[in-house]
């Protein structure tokens, strides 16, 4: 689990990872194997290649207090669970996010660099909504959406294998 500055921030980071991923140098023994190997979409777009990296974004304000003994910050839950459970609930090469990152109520501030706002906007991003999950410390099961950089929206279409869904 990592923390970034700001929301846009860490849909910057997620998003990117996913798009280096795809052009990692990858050893011969993972791209062979049923799990590694390049998958295209019905018009030749590479969606996975490689591991495949299970996201998940949450923004919330942890509960917090110093350490009495080295002073530090210490960072408790259950924001942590609640961030835990939407990333275990991704399956490999998709971003979820909790309402609170993509819901219609989200408020992003000044403080969101610039840079992050130009390259999500570049990547023009397609948000998918997934459902609701249980949550730990909610009554109401929290709702998730998966966020893909339109390049990557075909993942959509994978199982959890990452091998394309078969059409009936």
């Amino acid at each position: 689990m990592c923390s970034l500055p700001t929301t846009l921030a860490a849909m910057w980071w997620c998003l990117t990872v996913q798009m280096q991923l795809l052009r990692g140098f990858w050893p011969l023994e993972i791209l062979e194997c049923d799990e590694g190997k390049e998958v295209h979409d019905e018009h030749g777009n590479l969606l996975a290649r490689g591991l495949s990296v299970r996201m998940g974004v949450h923004c919330e304000t942890p509960m917090r207090e110093s350490d009495p003994i080295t002073g530090r910050m210490d960072y408790f839950q259950p924001m942590f669970v609640r961030a835990t459970r939407i990333n275990e609930n991704a399956a490999g090469g998709q971003i979820m996010c909790s309402a609170a990152v993509t819901g219609p109520d989200t408020e992003y501030s000044e403080f969101q660099p610039t840079q992050a706002i130009e390259v999500i906007w570049q990547m023009q991003i397609a948000v998918v909504p997934a459902g609701e999950i249980k949550l730990m410390g909610r009554e109401i099961p929290g709702v998730v959406s998966l966020v893909y950089p339109a390049a990557l929206l075909g993942r959509q279409n994978l199982d959890v294998s990452g091998s394309p869904l078969a059409r009936v």
